[in-house]
């Protein structure tokens, strides 16, 4: 008995590729933190956007282009709001 004869793996025409791969939600992107760090509808640089979440105390990581990301939970903490893993504390005036 032999093992079932499988089709050649082709290469896909350009206009089936993917063009990016689904984003976690937890994630902010890149374009996003561009949105956030813009003055005035303008588009920022790499190190504009870096000096912003540096003034700012967000934590980041960026990707072999120089782009950052970073995550929903740094820019809470970044504002001062409890983390996930810390307990949940009441804002005076804000939370019941």
């Amino acid at each position: 008995m032999s093992a079932p004869i499988l089709p050649v793996a082709r290469r896909l025409p350009h206009r089936h590729r993917l063009t990016a791969a689904p984003v976690h939600p937890a994630l902010v992107t890149w374009p996003q933190l561009q949105a956030l760090c813009a003055s005035s509808g303008t588009r920022p640089t790499c190190e504009a956007v870096k000096k912003w979440a540096d003034a700012q105390g967000i934590a980041y990581l960026s990707d072999r282009n120089g782009r950052l990301f970073t995550t929903v939970e740094a820019l809470n903490r970044a504002m001062g709001l409890p983390g996930m893993g810390e307990r949940s504390q009441r804002i005076k005036g804000v939370m019941p």
